[in-house]
């Protein structure tokens, strides 16, 4: 199937395109308060019912909605949809999955997210109840505050981040000055295994892994469980050289890669680290050949 066949193939009906004020509306009818993203009232209202080729204008690029959207069709005969997003913000992959997997009729869904900046978790509570999915019958979530590392742990996060930004990542000690150069002081927050967080539950059709610059030291360090139990897997990276240990790791994991996207940097010595310099998310899709094919 084509991009463009994949994407009309699972675009809401015009019913379900329609946005009140406040809100926006994508191609799949998911609705989302102006107000999260840095265009605010430039949002409100606005239907973006296109196709998102080359992306949707708005948030994301064509690469994380095909993503999505393979591994939805690739399961949408099974009698249940498990997807998990880490790193959620506000949850716009979980919900997305959800809205599309209710629209399928499958009637045994669960959410699982993610988020370590306390005010976007709340965003995320609101989101997924706004899109229908919050305390419906078939659709289960689970939702953890804090972050996702490589084991059960204390770290720290910036505290009192600006609401439109979603760079913030976590470090294993306190400090001013973040990542990227910018001034924030931190707060200790809870960090959870993949192994935590994923034990007790079933197979996980579609995994995103958005974690500002931390993909490769979690994801290194759960191989059994990533081969054991996730089908379909994006990351968004953070540094050329993270986009190269990840490659490196899904190839020696025997994963199919359908695509990567590296990532776009603008080199700056004033910036503390290169994950800092990283100005558009570089982007992988793999599929477990264990599990999917």
């Amino acid at each position: 199937m084509s991009l463009e066949e994949l994407f009309r193939t699972y675009r809401a009906p015009a019913e379900a395109l329609r946005a009140v004020d406040g809100r926006f509306v994508n191609f799949l009818g998911v609705s989302t308060a102006a107000s999260i993203l840095p265009q605010g009232p430039a949002l409100s209202g606005k239907v973006y019912d296109e196709l998102p080729i080359p992306g949707d204008s708005v948030f994301a690029g064509a690469a994380e909605y095909q993503a999505l959207l393979t591994a939805i069709d690739a399961c949408k005969a099974q009698p249940s949809l498990t997807v998990a997003e880490f790193g959620a913000g506000w949850g716009p992959w979980v919900s997305a999955a959800g809205v599309v997997g209710k629209r399928l009729g499958i009637k045994d869904i669960r959410l699982i997210a993610v988020e370590a900046d306390s005010e976007k978790y709340k965003l995320m509570q609101a989101h997924l109840a706004y899109n229908g999915l919050a305390g419906q019958d078939g659709v289960s979530i689970a939702t953890y505050e804090g972050a996702v590392w490589h084991t059960d742990t204390t770290l720290n996060f910036p505290k009192n981040i600006v609401a439109v930004d979603f760079g913030g990542r976590v470090s294993e000690t306190s400090h001013s000055t973040d990542y990227r150069g910018m001034a924030y002081e931190t707060t200790e927050i809870r960090a959870y295994s993949l192994e935590s967080l994923l034990k007790g539950e079933r197979t996980i059709d579609y995994m995103h892994v958005d974690v500002q610059g931390a993909e490769y030291e979690i994801l290194s360090r759960a191989g059994d469980l990533m081969n054991e139990k996730v089908k379909y897997l994006f990351i968004g990276t953070h540094s050329r050289l993270i986009d190269g240990q990840l490659l490196e790791l899904l190839h020696k994991w025997g994963w199919d890669i359908r695509f990567a996207n590296p990532c776009q940097f603008v080199f700056n010595r004033s910036i503390p680290t290169i994950e800092g310099m990283t100005v558009a998310d570089g982007e992988i899709f793999a599929v477990n050949t264990r599990l999917a094919g």
